[in-house]
Protein backbone atom coordinates (compact mmCIF):
# COMPACT_ATOMS: atom_id res chain seq x y z
CA UNK A 1 0.00 0.00 0.00
CA UNK A 2 1.38 3.42 -0.97
CA UNK A 3 2.37 6.19 1.40
CA UNK A 4 -0.15 8.95 2.12
CA UNK A 5 0.11 11.86 -0.31
CA UNK A 6 0.34 15.60 0.41
CA UNK A 7 -2.34 16.93 -1.95
CA UNK A 8 -2.13 20.63 -1.03
CA UNK A 9 -0.76 23.00 1.59
CA UNK A 10 -1.35 26.55 2.78
CA UNK A 11 0.16 29.04 5.19
CA UNK A 12 -1.08 32.14 6.98
CA UNK A 13 -0.14 34.58 9.73
CA UNK A 14 -1.58 37.18 12.05
CA UNK A 15 1.20 39.77 11.78
CA UNK A 16 -0.35 42.17 14.29
CA UNK A 17 -1.24 41.37 17.89
CA UNK A 18 -4.84 40.12 18.11
CA UNK A 19 -6.96 37.66 20.06
CA UNK A 20 -8.84 36.59 16.90
CA UNK A 21 -6.81 34.38 14.54
CA UNK A 22 -7.62 32.80 11.16
CA UNK A 23 -5.87 29.75 9.67
CA UNK A 24 -6.01 29.41 5.88
CA UNK A 25 -6.78 25.82 4.87
CA UNK A 26 -5.64 24.04 1.69
CA UNK A 27 -7.91 24.30 -1.35
CA UNK A 28 -10.25 21.55 -2.61
CA UNK A 29 -10.65 19.60 0.63
CA UNK A 30 -12.44 16.30 0.00
CA UNK A 31 -14.24 13.96 2.38
CA UNK A 32 -12.06 11.25 3.96
CA UNK A 33 -8.83 13.16 3.57
CA UNK A 34 -6.86 14.15 6.68
CA UNK A 35 -6.08 17.75 7.60
CA UNK A 36 -3.01 18.60 9.69
CA UNK A 37 -2.44 22.09 11.12
CA UNK A 38 0.76 23.32 12.76
CA UNK A 39 0.17 26.47 14.83
CA UNK A 40 2.62 28.79 16.55
CA UNK A 41 1.53 31.69 18.79
CA UNK A 42 3.84 34.21 20.38
CA UNK A 43 4.02 33.66 24.13
CA UNK A 44 2.25 31.07 26.31
CA UNK A 45 -1.40 31.82 25.61
CA UNK A 46 -4.39 29.45 25.76
CA UNK A 47 -6.30 28.66 22.55
CA UNK A 48 -10.07 28.30 22.24
CA UNK A 49 -12.75 28.56 19.56
CA UNK A 50 -13.61 26.59 16.42
CA UNK A 51 -10.14 25.09 15.99
CA UNK A 52 -10.26 23.50 19.44
CA UNK A 53 -13.79 22.10 19.03
CA UNK A 54 -13.58 20.76 15.47
CA UNK A 55 -9.98 19.48 15.46
CA UNK A 56 -8.08 17.13 17.78
CA UNK A 57 -4.80 18.28 19.30
CA UNK A 58 -1.89 15.85 18.93
CA UNK A 59 0.96 17.86 20.41
CA UNK A 60 1.39 20.95 22.58
CA UNK A 61 4.76 22.50 23.34
CA UNK A 62 6.27 25.76 24.62
CA UNK A 63 9.79 27.05 23.88
CA UNK A 64 9.22 29.92 24.45
CA UNK A 65 6.09 30.32 22.26
CA UNK A 66 2.96 28.17 22.15
CA UNK A 67 3.44 25.42 19.52
CA UNK A 68 0.61 22.99 18.69
CA UNK A 69 -0.44 20.34 16.20
CA UNK A 70 -4.11 19.73 15.28
CA UNK A 71 -5.75 17.26 12.91
CA UNK A 72 -9.15 16.03 11.73
CA UNK A 73 -10.74 13.67 9.22
CA UNK A 74 -12.22 15.93 6.57
CA UNK A 75 -15.90 15.96 5.65
CA UNK A 76 -15.43 18.14 2.57
CA UNK A 77 -17.48 20.96 4.12
CA UNK A 78 -14.64 22.65 6.05
CA UNK A 79 -14.51 25.81 3.97
CA UNK A 80 -11.42 27.94 3.35
CA UNK A 81 -10.45 28.85 6.93
CA UNK A 82 -10.74 27.87 10.58
CA UNK A 83 -10.60 30.37 13.45
CA UNK A 84 -9.28 30.36 17.00
CA UNK A 85 -9.10 32.81 19.88
CA UNK A 86 -6.17 33.42 22.22
CA UNK A 87 -6.38 34.36 25.89
CA UNK A 88 -4.28 37.47 25.19
CA UNK A 89 -3.54 39.46 22.04
CA UNK A 90 -0.56 37.92 20.26
CA UNK A 91 0.83 37.23 16.77
CA UNK A 92 0.52 33.78 15.21
CA UNK A 93 1.82 31.67 12.30
CA UNK A 94 0.17 28.58 10.80
CA UNK A 95 0.79 25.89 8.18
CA UNK A 96 -1.88 23.46 6.91
CA UNK A 97 -1.57 20.17 5.01
CA UNK A 98 -4.26 18.21 3.11
CA UNK A 99 -3.34 14.50 2.91
CA UNK A 100 -5.00 11.62 1.04
CA UNK A 101 -4.50 7.88 1.55
CA UNK A 102 -3.95 8.21 5.31
CA UNK A 103 -5.36 6.17 8.16
CA UNK A 104 -8.19 7.82 10.09
CA UNK A 105 -6.16 7.98 13.30
CA UNK A 106 -4.10 10.33 15.42
CA UNK A 107 -0.55 10.53 14.03
CA UNK A 108 2.50 9.41 15.98
CA UNK A 109 4.57 12.26 17.42
CA UNK A 110 8.16 12.26 18.61
CA UNK A 111 9.23 13.73 21.91
CA UNK A 112 9.92 17.45 21.64
CA UNK A 113 13.42 18.65 20.79
CA UNK A 114 14.51 22.15 21.86
CA UNK A 115 17.56 24.33 21.41
CA UNK A 116 19.03 27.69 20.48
CA UNK A 117 21.05 27.24 17.28
CA UNK A 118 20.95 27.16 13.47
CA UNK A 119 19.72 23.55 13.28
CA UNK A 120 16.26 22.67 14.66
CA UNK A 121 16.36 18.86 14.71
CA UNK A 122 13.20 16.82 15.43
CA UNK A 123 13.70 13.67 17.48
CA UNK A 124 13.25 10.14 16.15
CA UNK A 125 9.67 9.08 15.33
CA UNK A 126 8.90 5.46 16.32
CA UNK A 127 5.24 4.48 15.72
CA UNK A 128 5.81 0.91 16.95
CA UNK A 129 3.76 -0.82 14.22
CA UNK A 130 6.55 -2.26 12.09
CA UNK A 131 7.60 -1.15 8.64
CA UNK A 132 4.86 0.65 6.71
CA UNK A 133 4.55 3.17 3.88
CA UNK A 134 4.55 6.25 6.09
CA UNK A 135 4.28 9.92 5.37
CA UNK A 136 6.71 11.63 7.75
CA UNK A 137 6.51 15.31 8.71
CA UNK A 138 9.32 17.38 10.21
CA UNK A 139 8.05 20.48 12.00
CA UNK A 140 9.68 23.38 13.85
CA UNK A 141 8.87 26.65 15.60
CA UNK A 142 11.24 29.51 16.31
CA UNK A 143 10.79 32.76 18.20
CA UNK A 144 12.01 35.74 16.20
CA UNK A 145 9.58 35.80 13.26
CA UNK A 146 10.95 37.45 10.12
CA UNK A 147 14.22 38.28 11.91
CA UNK A 148 15.13 34.62 11.35
CA UNK A 149 15.68 33.24 7.84
CA UNK A 150 14.22 29.75 7.38
CA UNK A 151 16.73 28.40 4.87
CA UNK A 152 15.95 24.76 4.14
CA UNK A 153 14.18 21.57 5.23
CA UNK A 154 15.93 18.41 6.44
CA UNK A 155 17.70 16.36 3.75
CA UNK A 156 15.30 14.23 1.63
CA UNK A 157 12.28 16.29 2.75
CA UNK A 158 10.07 18.26 0.34
CA UNK A 159 6.89 20.40 0.53
CA UNK A 160 8.86 22.88 2.64
CA UNK A 161 6.22 25.34 3.87
CA UNK A 162 6.88 28.28 6.19
CA UNK A 163 4.90 31.02 7.94
CA UNK A 164 6.52 33.99 9.71
CA UNK A 165 4.64 36.54 11.79
CA UNK A 166 6.29 39.90 12.43
CA UNK A 167 9.82 40.27 13.80
CA UNK A 168 11.86 40.24 16.97
CA UNK A 169 10.83 38.68 20.27
CA UNK A 170 7.20 39.54 19.51
CA UNK A 171 7.25 37.37 16.39
CA UNK A 172 6.76 33.70 15.67
CA UNK A 173 7.71 31.31 12.83
CA UNK A 174 6.72 27.75 11.93
CA UNK A 175 7.93 25.42 9.19
CA UNK A 176 6.91 21.95 8.00
CA UNK A 177 8.31 19.54 5.39
CA UNK A 178 7.37 15.99 4.38
CA UNK A 179 8.88 12.70 3.21
CA UNK A 180 7.35 9.46 1.93
CA UNK A 181 9.39 6.50 3.17
CA UNK A 182 8.74 2.85 3.98
CA UNK A 183 10.34 2.28 7.39
CA UNK A 184 9.71 1.30 11.01
CA UNK A 185 10.94 4.68 12.29
CA UNK A 186 12.41 7.91 11.02
CA UNK A 187 14.91 10.46 12.33
CA UNK A 188 14.29 13.48 10.08
CA UNK A 189 17.55 15.38 10.48
CA UNK A 190 17.85 19.13 10.94
CA UNK A 191 16.33 22.23 9.39
CA UNK A 192 18.72 25.03 8.47
CA UNK A 193 17.90 28.49 9.87
CA UNK A 194 19.60 31.62 11.20
CA UNK A 195 20.36 31.09 14.86
CA UNK A 196 17.25 31.27 17.07
CA UNK A 197 15.54 29.61 20.01
CA UNK A 198 13.44 26.72 18.65
CA UNK A 199 11.33 23.64 19.29
CA UNK A 200 10.77 20.73 16.88
CA UNK A 201 8.58 17.64 16.52
CA UNK A 202 8.58 14.74 14.07
CA UNK A 203 5.26 13.22 12.98
CA UNK A 204 4.44 9.82 11.47
CA UNK A 205 1.25 9.39 9.41
CA UNK A 206 0.22 5.81 8.63
CA UNK A 207 -1.21 4.68 5.28
CA UNK A 208 -4.86 3.74 5.02
CA UNK A 209 -5.41 0.31 6.56
CA UNK A 210 -6.84 -2.60 4.58
CA UNK A 211 -10.11 -2.24 6.48
CA UNK A 212 -10.45 1.48 5.79
CA UNK A 213 -12.94 1.16 2.95
CA UNK A 214 -13.10 4.88 2.24
CA UNK A 215 -9.51 4.80 0.99
CA UNK A 216 -9.66 1.60 -1.09
CA UNK A 217 -10.52 1.06 -4.72
CA UNK A 218 -13.40 -1.41 -4.85
CA UNK A 219 -13.12 -4.07 -7.54
CA UNK A 220 -15.99 -6.32 -8.56
CA UNK A 221 -15.24 -9.79 -9.86
CA UNK A 222 -18.09 -11.34 -11.87
CA UNK A 223 -18.39 -15.07 -12.17
CA UNK A 224 -17.59 -16.42 -15.64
Amino acid sequence: MASPVVEATNSSVEAGSTSDHTIDLPASIAADENLYLIVGVNFTVTLSGTLTTEYAQFFDGINPDRYQGWWKRATGSEGATVDFTTSASQRSAHVSFRVSGALDATPTVSTVATGDSTAPDPNNIAPGVGSEDFLWLATMLCELGTNTTLISAPTNYSNFITAQASSGSGGCSVAVASRQLTAESEDPGAFDIDSDQWAAYGIGIRPAAAGDASQLVKVRFDAA
